[in-house]
């Protein structure tokens, strides 16, 4: 009941949140005696009072690990739902750091101020509307936050967008939705390799699977994408809009199933293509282990098995872990710099830290990566500009500052040979002119989209 009433704005502090418009006030006082508060919404309704719910954020665990966290025993399947849990609740913390926001009025104009709070409720399911097994948490962001003069209101948000600077939760959400998702994703990779699993990148934006977890059975139980993508191929196009016109098409309706039922119908399912997730468990786990320690493909395993088994403190071996990973963090922020300075002359901090994460997946912490970038802010590697999440690199402001002297070195050149050419040769120059600056234009897209497919496809790889 007070979730309930607190997406429609009633707070537990009886605080109401919403949009008062005149001529529901006044139809209000009118008709009060006639109409009764029966509840909460009806009250809303009556005052004229309009509130927006609240925003669900929803985080999906790959494939591989929803099977292993629903199938087999109750003892290796704890760990890997606590693991999604666990990076959740870290993306969730970023979403409140970086997207909290309400509008705060001062004498001239409106302001928004970042409040870095949120009412979250978290609601865990099994299963996809295709009743495959999919571990999944929607967080519901409650429309209320507190600012620091402790009064509640409405999350902001702001239509009149500048590129330069992004307000309003949702809008901030939607502008760096890929962080949020790496950041989820890099925080459930750490804690698999913790647990012994390796992980295999597979898609865009860290998208991952458990290495060596068979495909077919990834396959028999991606249900609910095979109607999505059997739709898409009946479409002309195959885009992004395209393959949500295509979930929608194939949207099925919730269905109520009983756990027991569902488990029974997923193990003979395994059985039909010779699967059994607790004899993974036993022989890939093993298996992973010792190429990790043979390997040495994550840092912070290896160290951990360096440690003394009474766990006493060891400061020289806390020093050298730490410094381990943030020098594995920091030389990813390297990389991150390089590979984003090609084709840009400033450096988007959310950019910087999504690139670092695809590259260390599952072998370093955000917040390592974190404390990587704000150590090349401190060293002045990273140029702050006026927005705080722009910067730029002594390289790149000397690569500017040369495109600008090329470009007014071409420009004086030209108006030199156009001040002495005949009224023909002008437009014969003009004409030159545009055609060579095409043709300029379109070897240098082609040139970086393919430079951008190599460099993808090679990331993707890795």
């Amino acid at each position: 009941e007070v979730f309930r009433r607190a997406l429609e704005g009633s707070l537990p502090n009886h605080i109401t949140i919403g949009i008062r418009q005149q001529n529901h006030e006044k139809y209000h006082e009118k008709n009060h005696e006639k109409h009764a508060e029966k509840n909460s919404e009806k009250n809303h309704h009556e005052h004229g009072i309009h509130h927006r719910p609240g925003y669900d954020l929803t985080f999906t665990a790959p494939k591989s690990v929803s099977i292993l966290a629903l199938l087999g025993d109750q003892a290796h399947r704890q760990p890997l739902i606590q693991a999604h849990h666990q990076a959740v609740n870290s993306a969730m913390k970023e979403v409140e750091r970086v997207c909290a926001q309400a509008r705060f009025p001062q004498k001239e104009k409106t302001v928004f101020e970042n409040t870095r709070n949120l009412v979250v409720a978290q609601f865990l399911h099994h299963t996809s509307r295709a009743l495959d097994p999919n571990l999944h948490t929607h967080n519901v962001v409650i429309n209320a936050t507190e600012r620091h003069d402790k009064e509640w209101r409405a999350l902001a948000s702001d239509r009149s967008q500048r590129r330069d600077e992004i307000n309003g939760f949702y809008e901030r959400v939607l502008d760096n939705q890929i962080y949020f998702g790496l950041i989820y994703k890099s925080e459930l990779a750490k804690s698999l390799n913790q647990l012994g699993y390796q992980i295999e990148v597979t898609g865009q934006h860290g998208l991952f699977e458990i290495k060596g977890f068979p495909k077919e059975v990834l396959s028999l139980f991606s249900k609910r994408r095979n109607q999505i993508v059997q739709d898409l191929e009946k479409r002309e196009f195959k885009t992004l809009k395209a393959a949500d016109i295509s979930a929608l098409n194939t949207r099925q309706a919730k269905q109520a199933v009983d756990r027991d039922t569902l488990q029974r119908d997923w193990q003979t399912e395994c059985q039909q293509v010779g699967f059994s997730a607790d004899q993974f468990f036993q022989q890939v786990i093993k298996k992973n282990n010792q190429e990790m320690i043979r390997e040495d493909q994550v840092t912070h395993v290896k160290l951990r098995s360096d440690e003394p088994m009474d766990h006493s403190y060891d400061k020289d071996k806390k020093d050298k872990k730490e410094s381990m990973i943030s020098h594995k963090a920091f030389q990813a922020v390297n990389e991150a710099i390089e590979s984003l300075s090609v084709f840009n002359t400033t450096l988007d901090y959310f950019q910087l830290v999504s690139r670092a994460l695809k590259l260390t997946i599952g072998r370093c912490e955000p917040r390592d990566i974190l404390l990587a970038l704000e150590q090349h802010i401190q060293n002045k590697h990273l140029i702050t500009l006026n927005d705080q999440r722009t910067f730029t690199t002594a390289a790149l402001i000397q690569k500017e500052e040369l495109i600008l002297h090329h470009a007014e070195a071409v420009k004086k050149t030209n108006y030199s040979m156009y001040q002495h050419q005949t009224k023909a040769e002008h437009k014969h120059f003009f004409k030159h002119s545009v055609q060579h600056s095409v043709q300029e234009n379109v070897q240098k897209s082609v040139q970086e989209s393919v430079q951008q497919s190599v460099q993808k496809n090679g990331e993707e790889s890795v």
